[in-house]
């Protein structure tokens, strides 16, 4: 395929060769070793998508998720859905009621609970980023094939579930459905 993005082409193509014609060592675990390999370049473009001036790559993830629930989402919730802890959560949301982006609201169903919510402000960044995202999906369709990107999707999205129910086996959080924590 052709790619008509300079950027995306420059960014795709440090997949092409590692860096002095060498990647890490061949070994017993050439999925780990693939993953270090491209785990800071990955970093690296989401960072670019995601974060900005406006928003942290951390609150932009956190922002999509709030602006997909209609009524708001409890704080547990979220944590299971970043993969982060609650202790974590709880944080980024503070940071982001500061930067009038969220905010705190009742929560109906737990009088001792908060569902969290965005401001008009975090809509608007949330829309923003979502068109962000889906015009940089279209240059990825552009340069990935097909098949390999179902493949690619497919293990992404495992290896997204495993680590929310399983916890994150990097950090140790034990990410778990927010109805089956014990506090």
């Amino acid at each position: 395929m052709v790619c008509d993005s300079p950027e995306l082409f420059n960014m795709l193509s440090m997949f092409d060769e590692p860096p002095h014609g060498r990647g890490l060592a061949p070994s017993q675990a050439p999925l780990t070793y693939a993953l270090l390999d491209t785990a800071h370049i990955v970093a690296q473009l989401i960072e670019q998508l995601v974060g900005g001036p406006r928003m942290t790559a951390a609150q932009g993830r956190l922002a999509l998720h709030v602006a997909s629930s209609y009524y708001g989402i409890a704080p547990t919730e979220l944590a299971f859905r970043l993969g982060v802890s609650p202790q974590a959560a709880t944080a980024m949301v503070g940071r982001m009621v500061v930067a009038g982006l969220a905010l705190r609201d009742f929560d109906p169903r737990d009088s001792r609970g908060y569902l969290v919510g965005l401001t008009g402000r975090g809509r608007r960044e949330a829309k923003r980023l979502r068109r962000r995202l889906d015009g940089y999906e279209e240059k990825l369709r552009a340069v990935i094939e097909p098949e390999d990107r179902a493949g690619l999707v497919r293990s992404l999205q495992s290896l997204a579930d495993l680590t929310r129910l399983r916890g994150n086996p990097w950090h140790d959080l034990q990410a778990t459905p927010p109805e089956f924590r014990l506090w």
